[in-house]
C-alpha cells in the first residue's frame, strides 16, 4: 500500500553536522541518493550532492545558511524524502514522505528520533511574542488600577477643552509607540540570541558556541535579580 505523509514539528532547533549526517545516511539507506540545498544570507542557494561538500562549506557570516533542506528519492521515483529546516514560526520543520506504509511509519520514527536531539534547551523561550506578553500585562494593570481606585473618591471635574484633547490624544499615542517600541527591541533581542533556527556548521559552530555563553549569562543573571529581589521582599 503506498502512503504519503506532510507533517510539521514547531520548537527551535539547533542543527549541526553530526545530525544532518544522520539524517543523510538514513534517508540514503531507506530511500535513495540525498542532495541538501541551502537557502543562504548572500541569496544564493547552493547545492551539496555528497556529505563531503557539505562538511567543506564555511557558512561565514556572510554566506550563513538561513533555510537548508534534504531531498532523497529512489530510481523509480516510488519512495521519496523531503525535511526542510526553516526560521518560519509556523512550520519550522517540515517533513514530506512517500513509499509503503511500513516505510513511512518506520521512517518517520527514525526521524523523529534525531530531531529531538536538536531541540535546544531554551526551545520554549524561542516562540514568546513579546506584543502579546506585554498587552496581557498592560490592559490587566489599567483594570486592576481602576477596580482598586477609592469608592467615596470624588475626582474635580474638568472641562475637556480642545488643548486637553490634544493632550490626551498626544500621551497615548506617545505611551502606546513606547510600548510597541518596547515589544519590538524584546522580539529583536530574543530572535537574535534565543532563535527558532541555528545552523551549526562551519562557522556557524563556533558563532552557535559564543551565543549560548552570553544565553546562559543572561539566564543566570536574571535568576540571581529575581532571587535578590525576592530576600529584600522578605524582609
Amino acid at each position: 500500500m503506498d502512503a504519503k505523509l506532510n507533517t510539521e514539528r514547531n520548537h527551535a532547533f539547533v542543527v549541526r553536522l553530526a545530525d544532518l549526517k544522520k539524517l543523510w545516511d538514513l534517508l540514503q539507506s531507506r530511500i535513495g541518493a540525498v542532495t541538501i540545498s541551502a537557502k543562504c544570507g548572500d541569496k544564493i542557494e547552493r547545492t551539496f550532492d555528497n556529505y563531503k561538500q557539505l562538511k567543506g562549506f564555511e557558512n561565514s557570516p556572510q554566506k550563513r545558511v538561513v533555510h537548508l533542506s534534504l531531498n532523497s528519492r529512489s530510481d523509480d521515483w516510488k519512495k521519496t524524502a523531503q525535511i526542510d529546516f526553516s526560521d518560519s514560526p509556523y512550520r519550522v520543520i517540515d517533513i514530506r514522505l512517500s513509499g509503503s506504509e511500513q516505510l513511512i511509519s518506520r521512517l518517520h520514527d527514525d526521524i523523529i528520533d534525531i530531531l529531538d536531539g536538536t531541540r535546544p534547551w531554551y526551545s520554549r523561550l524561542s516562540k514568546i511574542d513579546f506584543f502579546y506578553v506585554i498587552s496581557f500585562l498592560v490592559w490587566p494593570a489599567f483594570a486592576i488600577a481602576n477596580i482598586l481606585q477609592p469608592e467615596n473618591s470624588n475626582p474635580p471635574k474638568v472641562e475637556l477643552t480642545i488643548e486637553l484633547t490634544l493632550i490626551i490624544v498626544a500621551v497615548v499615542t506617545v505611551a502606546s509607540a513606547l510600548i510597541i517600541m518596547l515589544a519590538w527591541l524584546l522580539n529583536k533581542f530574543r530572535a537574535r540570541f534565543f532563535p527558532i533556527a541555528t545552523f551549526a556548521i562551519g562557522q556557524g559552530e563556533e558563532r552557535y558556541r559564543t551565543d549560548d555563553k552570553i544565553r546562559w549569562t543572561i539566564l543566570i543573571g536574571f535568576l540571581v535579580s529575581l532571587s535578590a529581589s525576592l530576600v529584600v521582599a522578605a524582609l
